[in-house]
């Protein structure tokens, strides 16, 4: 595991806000265009389901901060 400086860090004042949450998550509702990846699972007889998975997966891995923990 990677340790990096939490007191110097560019996201300390939501750090901030939120470290005294009971519960310190959030949730986000988005509208997404999904039809071009659903045309290829049908074309190509894949799991949609496990597609979907597969690219969200892909992007959060990609955001830096999704991958912190305390």
């Amino acid at each position: 595991m990677k340790e990096f400086d939490v007191e110097n860090w560019n996201r300390i004042a939501q750090h901030n806000f939120f470290k005294s949450y009971e519960d310190p998550f959030f949730n986000i509702t988005a509208n997404l265009e999904v039809g071009k990846l659903y045309n290829y699972c049908k074309q190509n007889n894949l799991s949609f389901s496990l597609a979907c998975m597969y690219v969200a997966l892909k992007c959060a891995n990609e955001i830096t901060e999704f991958k912190l923990r305390f």
